[in-house]
């Protein structure tokens, strides 16, 4: 058994056309191979010409858009969300917040012709768009060519003094007046602000088309500046910088560009200053209270007189004192303490604690001068106070118990009573009442302590040439 093909009968061969299509195909292929061959050289020679080094040409860059083509609008940058996609931008012309998707075929530029990333817009940026409408998607964003004649897109730096009028949608500035419409875009702390919210001398940036202003940026703005505790200086004169305010009135409040400042007031001799840092929109409080004049202290004075009835004058002027605590400012006061009959009590005294006692005992005018004294140095203490001569007398010496005191020894203080009480000048035990020791000169205190443990502290003023003479009160007689 044969393996191939089965033979046949040998038949008359018959002429076949298979031969001639065979040829004419390959005619055609040679022919075709030769034309490719003759038009290829002209065409390499024509790309040498172009591109002379010889690398290949890359194709047409897709921010060329922008040198044909207007662009379909323009975009305040509001946000950019390149893992997305989505460029989210405000526009102008609408007064809307739209979003509008992009590739990486999208195609950014910077404003000098430089392509850039989508990370690379930021915030506020205005852009001219190039939109794929069927598509819904960004084609190309680019920040406007300013430097180029032909960009009707502009902007305005370091701008102050401007002006607007919302009746008939115009704003000036730097001597030029421009439109805007309900779309205006005003960004002030990276959020957007109103145009009420902008003052003369509010530092922008201003960026539009043609005649039309799209954006404000507030780069530097203003603050607030109220006194405190200002009373003291109403009509005097503040300075905040080199800003002067020539007349300060109450409740005042004061627009001033943000910043840090040297700050003073000023009204007669009283004086103050502070470095003010005022911040955006915000309110920065100079409070004066440590610069006016110091605040008053007053001493709630209690008098023991006796006798009963006397008049009090502090510094000439009568005042009430029975019964109740009178209150005196701190400082030197005159007290004059007078009765008909009796010697007046005149005393320079100083007063500079919260609470201070006072007991005046008044001579009656046939004896020695007094104030709230008896007496001359030049009588005998016995002569003086018989009355007292059936207690125990005390005679101390201050001069020794306690030196630092200033003393006039031509005169003498006498505490007559209360009988048998503990007498402390100055927190130092002197002895009993009654008692006697050289004229304390100026300010000092007598502590009183009675037998039945009631202790009563008083305040004592030595002056004048005479003799002091004092008696407290006795509890056990309420």
């Amino acid at each position: 058994m044969e393996y191939g093909f089965e033979e046949k009968p040998k038949k008359k061969k018959k002429r076949s056309n298979a031969g001639i299509y065979a040829l004419v195909i390959v005619l055609m292929l040679i022919i075709a191979s030769a034309v490719v061959f003759l038009l290829l050289p002209k065409q390499n020679e024509k790309d040498k010409k172009a591109n002379p080094s010889g690398t290949p040409t890359p194709a047409a860059s897709k921010g060329s858009l922008r040198e044909t083509t207007p662009p379909d609008g323009y975009g305040i940058v509001l946000e950019v969300d390149k893992e997305q996609g989505l460029l989210t931008y405000y526009d102008p012309e609408t007064d809307k917040k739209l979003s509008i998707e992009f590739n990486g075929a999208t195609y950014f530029e910077d404003d000098y012709g430089t392509q850039i990333s989508s990370g690379q817009l930021a915030f506020g940026d205005m852009v001219e768009m190039y939109i794929d409408k069927e598509n819904e998607l960004l084609k190309s964003a680019v920040l406007p060519h300013l430097h180029e004649e032909s960009c009707k897109a502009w902007e305005h730096t370091g701008v102050t003094g401007l002006v607007y009028n919302t009746e008939t949608k115009t704003i000036t500035f730097n001597g030029n007046n421009y439109h805007f419409n309900d779309g205006i875009y005003i960004i002030s702390n990276g959020l957007r602000a109103g145009l009420k919210e902008i003052i003369l001398s509010d530092r922008l940036t201003i960026r539009g088309v043609d005649s039309y202003v799209y954006e404000i940026i507030i780069t530097k703005g203003h603050g607030y500046v109220i006194l405190a505790n200002e009373d003291d200086f109403v009509g005097g004169t503040l300075t905040i910088g080199n800003r002067l305010i020539e007349s300060i009135v109450k409740n005042a409040r004061y627009t001033v560009a943000e910043g840090t400042y040297y700050s003073s007031v000023s009204k007669g001799v009283y004086y103050g200053d502070e470095v003010l840092k005022i911040e955006r929109n915000k309110t920065t409080v100079f409070d004066l209270d440590a610069y006016g004049k110091p605040d008053v202290y007053t001493t709630a004075l209690t008098l023991d007189v006796e006798p009963k009835g006397a008049i009090l004058y502090i510094d000439g002027v009568e005042t009430e004192y029975e019964g109740k605590q009178v209150l005196v400012n701190y400082g030197m006061h005159t007290v004059e303490i007078a009765l008909g009959g009796y010697r007046t009590f005149v005393s320079d005294m100083i007063f500079d604690s919260p609470e201070e006692r006072l007991g005046v005992f008044l001579d009656e005018s046939g004896g020695a001068e007094t104030s709230g004294t008896s007496g001359s140095g030049n009588q005998s203490t016995s002569e003086k106070f018989d009355e007292y001569s059936t207690s125990e007398w005390t005679s101390v010496s201050i001069s020794t118990l306690l030196p630092s005191l200033k003393i006039n020894k031509n005169y003498a203080t006498y505490i007559l009573g209360p009988a048998g009480a503990d007498i402390y000048i100055n927190d130092e035990y002197a002895g009993k009442a009654p008692m006697d020791f050289e004229k304390i000169v100026g300010k000092y205190k007598i502590k009183v302590v009675e037998e039945n443990g009631t202790t009563t502290t008083y305040s004592c003023t030595g002056s004048g040439s005479k003799d002091d003479t004092y008696i407290f009160k006795d509890s056990s007689e309420d």
